[in-house]
Protein backbone atom coordinates (compact mmCIF):
# COMPACT_ATOMS: atom_id res chain seq x y z
CA UNK A 1 0.00 0.00 0.00
CA UNK A 2 2.99 2.34 0.30
CA UNK A 3 3.32 2.54 -3.50
CA UNK A 4 -0.41 3.21 -3.83
CA UNK A 5 -0.25 6.00 -1.25
CA UNK A 6 2.68 7.68 -2.98
CA UNK A 7 0.98 7.35 -6.35
CA UNK A 8 -2.23 8.83 -4.96
CA UNK A 9 -0.34 11.83 -3.63
CA UNK A 10 1.37 12.42 -6.97
CA UNK A 11 -1.91 12.13 -8.89
CA UNK A 12 -3.57 14.51 -6.44
CA UNK A 13 -0.89 17.14 -6.96
CA UNK A 14 -0.97 16.75 -10.74
CA UNK A 15 -4.75 17.03 -10.94
CA UNK A 16 -4.95 19.99 -8.57
CA UNK A 17 -2.24 21.91 -10.43
CA UNK A 18 -3.90 21.09 -13.76
CA UNK A 19 -7.24 22.41 -12.50
CA UNK A 20 -5.63 25.64 -11.30
CA UNK A 21 -3.57 26.19 -14.46
CA UNK A 22 -6.36 25.31 -16.91
CA UNK A 23 -8.80 27.51 -15.02
CA UNK A 24 -6.52 30.52 -15.24
CA UNK A 25 -5.44 29.92 -18.85
CA UNK A 26 -8.97 29.08 -20.00
CA UNK A 27 -10.52 32.14 -18.41
CA UNK A 28 -8.04 34.59 -19.89
CA UNK A 29 -8.15 32.82 -23.27
CA UNK A 30 -11.93 33.24 -23.36
CA UNK A 31 -11.55 36.91 -22.44
CA UNK A 32 -9.16 37.55 -25.32
CA UNK A 33 -10.87 35.20 -27.84
CA UNK A 34 -14.61 35.42 -27.20
CA UNK A 35 -16.97 33.03 -28.97
CA UNK A 36 -19.38 34.96 -31.21
CA UNK A 37 -22.88 35.00 -29.78
CA UNK A 38 -21.82 34.08 -26.22
CA UNK A 39 -21.30 36.46 -23.37
CA UNK A 40 -18.04 36.97 -21.52
CA UNK A 41 -17.00 34.15 -19.19
CA UNK A 42 -18.43 34.29 -15.69
CA UNK A 43 -16.14 35.61 -12.97
CA UNK A 44 -18.12 33.54 -10.46
CA UNK A 45 -17.36 30.32 -12.35
CA UNK A 46 -13.69 31.31 -12.57
CA UNK A 47 -13.48 31.93 -8.83
CA UNK A 48 -15.31 28.70 -7.98
CA UNK A 49 -13.06 26.57 -10.22
CA UNK A 50 -9.98 28.29 -8.87
CA UNK A 51 -11.20 27.70 -5.32
CA UNK A 52 -11.83 24.04 -6.13
CA UNK A 53 -8.27 23.67 -7.42
CA UNK A 54 -6.79 25.39 -4.37
CA UNK A 55 -8.83 23.26 -1.96
CA UNK A 56 -7.76 20.10 -3.77
CA UNK A 57 -4.14 21.27 -3.64
CA UNK A 58 -4.38 21.93 0.11
CA UNK A 59 -5.90 18.49 0.66
CA UNK A 60 -2.99 16.96 -1.29
CA UNK A 61 -0.46 18.89 0.81
CA UNK A 62 -2.15 17.74 4.02
CA UNK A 63 -2.23 14.15 2.79
CA UNK A 64 1.48 14.35 1.90
CA UNK A 65 2.30 15.74 5.34
CA UNK A 66 0.44 12.88 7.07
CA UNK A 67 1.98 10.30 4.73
CA UNK A 68 5.49 11.54 5.50
CA UNK A 69 4.81 11.51 9.25
CA UNK A 70 3.46 7.96 9.07
CA UNK A 71 6.40 6.73 7.00
CA UNK A 72 8.80 8.40 9.44
CA UNK A 73 7.15 6.53 12.33
CA UNK A 74 7.37 3.26 10.40
CA UNK A 75 11.12 3.78 9.85
CA UNK A 76 11.68 4.51 13.56
CA UNK A 77 9.93 1.25 14.56
CA UNK A 78 12.12 -0.79 12.23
Amino acid sequence: TRIFDGTTIIYGFIISIMVIVYTIIGYFYRLHHPIPGLEKPSVFAFIMLLLLGVVFFLVSVTYLKNYLAASKKRKKKS
